[in-house]
């Protein structure tokens, strides 16, 4: 659990205490889904805590979820892969905007530009130089918590260049719990990561 630096170890404990069955629910969630190791069908998508069916439509247009599909308006199959992922960009940026400011308010620190890229092999990197953020838009496809994580673990490279000990005792200090939801992103990131191919 997070707690604020000005609240004492008692109100964290007393605010855990009355979560106490959220968190209970939260773990039983995050069990049943790291138990299933089938990888998504193409034709779904996690997208942060729900999951869509992607509905494909063969006229021009965007993208818009209407709350159980993720609409594709595509006159073409080969274009829909990229529509989802130009989609899952914008989204991901809007929403990765409220975690870096919670940082920010919190360690005081901020990137000098944030994007959003398509990048299989890294959640998120940063430039120590130009201080410079980038995201995966396959943070989209996971929980908001590791949205929330990564946004973390890059904002504690703009101080720490390398995953040293200082590094490490940075993420510990403000999200004690990094270390489950690394694991949980490691095991469950071909889960549920698009894949639509058609």
């Amino acid at each position: 659990m997070t707690v604020p630096i000005s609240s004492s170890i008692e109100e964290g404990a007393r605010f855990f205490r009355a979560k106490e069955k959220w968190v209970k629910d939260k773990i039983s969630k995050f069990s049943e889904i790291s138990a299933n190791r089938e990888k998504m069908p193409e034709d779904e998508i996690y997208y942060f805590e729900e999951k869509r069916k992607i509905v494909v439509e063969k006229r021009k247009g965007g993208v818009y979820d209407d709350g159980e599909n993720l609409i594709v308006l595509a006159e073409d199959d080969s274009f829909v892969f990229k529509k989802i992922t130009d989609f899952l960009k914008k989204v991901l940026l809007k929403e990765s905007r409220f975690y870096f400011d919670k940082w920010k308010e919190i360690t005081g620190l901020y990137p000098s530009g944030i994007s959003v890229r398509t990048s299989y092999t890294r959640w998120g990197s940063c430039n120590f130089s130009t201080k410079k953020i980038s995201l995966s838009v396959f943070l989209a496809n996971m929980p908001k918590y590791c949205l929330d994580y990564v946004v973390l673990h890059e904002i504690a490279h703009l101080k720490y260049p390398d995953h040293g000990k200082e590094f490490k005792v940075f993420l510990t200090r403000y999200m004690p719990e990094w270390r489950i939801i690394k694991k949980y992103m490691n095991d469950n990131a071909e889960i549920r990561r698009i894949r639509y191919k058609k």
